[in-house]
């Protein structure tokens, strides 16, 4: 157990934007794949499909993190060891403390249809699971495709078994399930199947194909798309994306097709923390 963020003097306060990061005590840590994995706390905030939580952990910062999980009072987030954040919380075991703030975004419309597809690519496949949780509640018909690079980095296989819903896995190389891009494999179903809604997470050059396929056979997409942040409330303005000013934090992180079709960046570039510019 990390003694000195055991002691750390958390105060938790909430008052609009004035929130402060409530103190969390990590119950269970499990490994998901290479690198990657969940991490769960009983925090007492329901959170919708498609919302993120600010992580704080102590002399290191702070960092979004889609929700991937939740059941009663235990949350989840899935995440990789490839930061300075994300190495220090892999760090930390059960018992070991950290501060949440949120659930902050948009989310999922969980009505926009009775058949949905979702498509997780990566990392991307947490917030996807969660939304195929929430979409089994309501009775919807669920299919799930998960792009991984190789078999070493396919997520949440047990955990899907259980919900029983159709999924087919890609991967790039071959290792597991069918080879190729989770994209080609979405077309490949749309040969034969029309459903309600699409829905998309994962990298965004991966977002973008999903949508142009979505618009090309005239169905409604939903994509949680990634961008810098800061603040996570709509303050600092570091997500904000070209030629609309949305604010990825507060009016995304979930867009609708409509709303992807004004953004001039999407899929083309973004900006890191000194807004310069790098292509995708």
């Amino acid at each position: 157990m990390n003694e000195k963020l055991q002691k750390f003097d958390f105060k938790p306060l909430s008052h609009g934007f004035l929130e402060q990061p409530s103190p969390v005590k990590i119950e269970k840590v499990e490994d998901e794949a290479k690198n990657i994995k969940s991490f769960y706390f009983r925090f007492g905030r329901p959170c919708k499909a498609g919302q993120f939580l600010m992580l704080w952990i102590p002399g290191t910062g702070m960092k979004p993190m889609a929700v991937s999980y939740q059941k009663g009072e235990l949350t989840g987030i899935t995440m990789a060891a490839v930061g300075k954040f994300s190495k220090k919380m892999f760090e930390l075991g059960e018992g070991d403390k950290i501060g949440l703030q949120g659930p902050y975004g948009t989310s999922f419309n969980l009505d926009n249809g009775k058949g949905f597809i979702l498509v997780g690519g990566g990392y991307g496949t947490a917030t996807m699971a969660f939304l195929a949780d929430r979409l089994l509640e309501r009775g919807k018909n669920v299919t799930m495709i998960i792009g991984a690079r190789s078999k070493d980095y396919i997520l949440y296989e047990k955990r899907l078994k259980k919900m029983k819903i159709r999924t087919v896995y890609c991967t790039d190389d071959g290792t597991y399930g069918e080879k190729g891009f989770a994209t080609q494999m979405l077309e490949k179903l749309l040969e034969k199947e029309k459903p309600d809604c699409i829905c998309a997470c994962g990298p965004e050059l991966m977002m973008k194909s999903v949508f142009e396929i979505a618009e090309k056979n005239n169905i409604n997409c939903q994509l949680s798309i990634e961008r810098y942040m800061k603040c996570g409330i709509g303050i600092c303005g570091s997500c904000c994306v070209d030629t609309t000013g949305i604010r990825v934090c507060t009016e995304g992180t979930v867009i609708d097709g409509e709303t992807a079709r004004k953004i001039r960046e999407f899929g083309v570039y973004h900006r890191d923390g000194t807004a310069a510019k790098h292509s995708f």
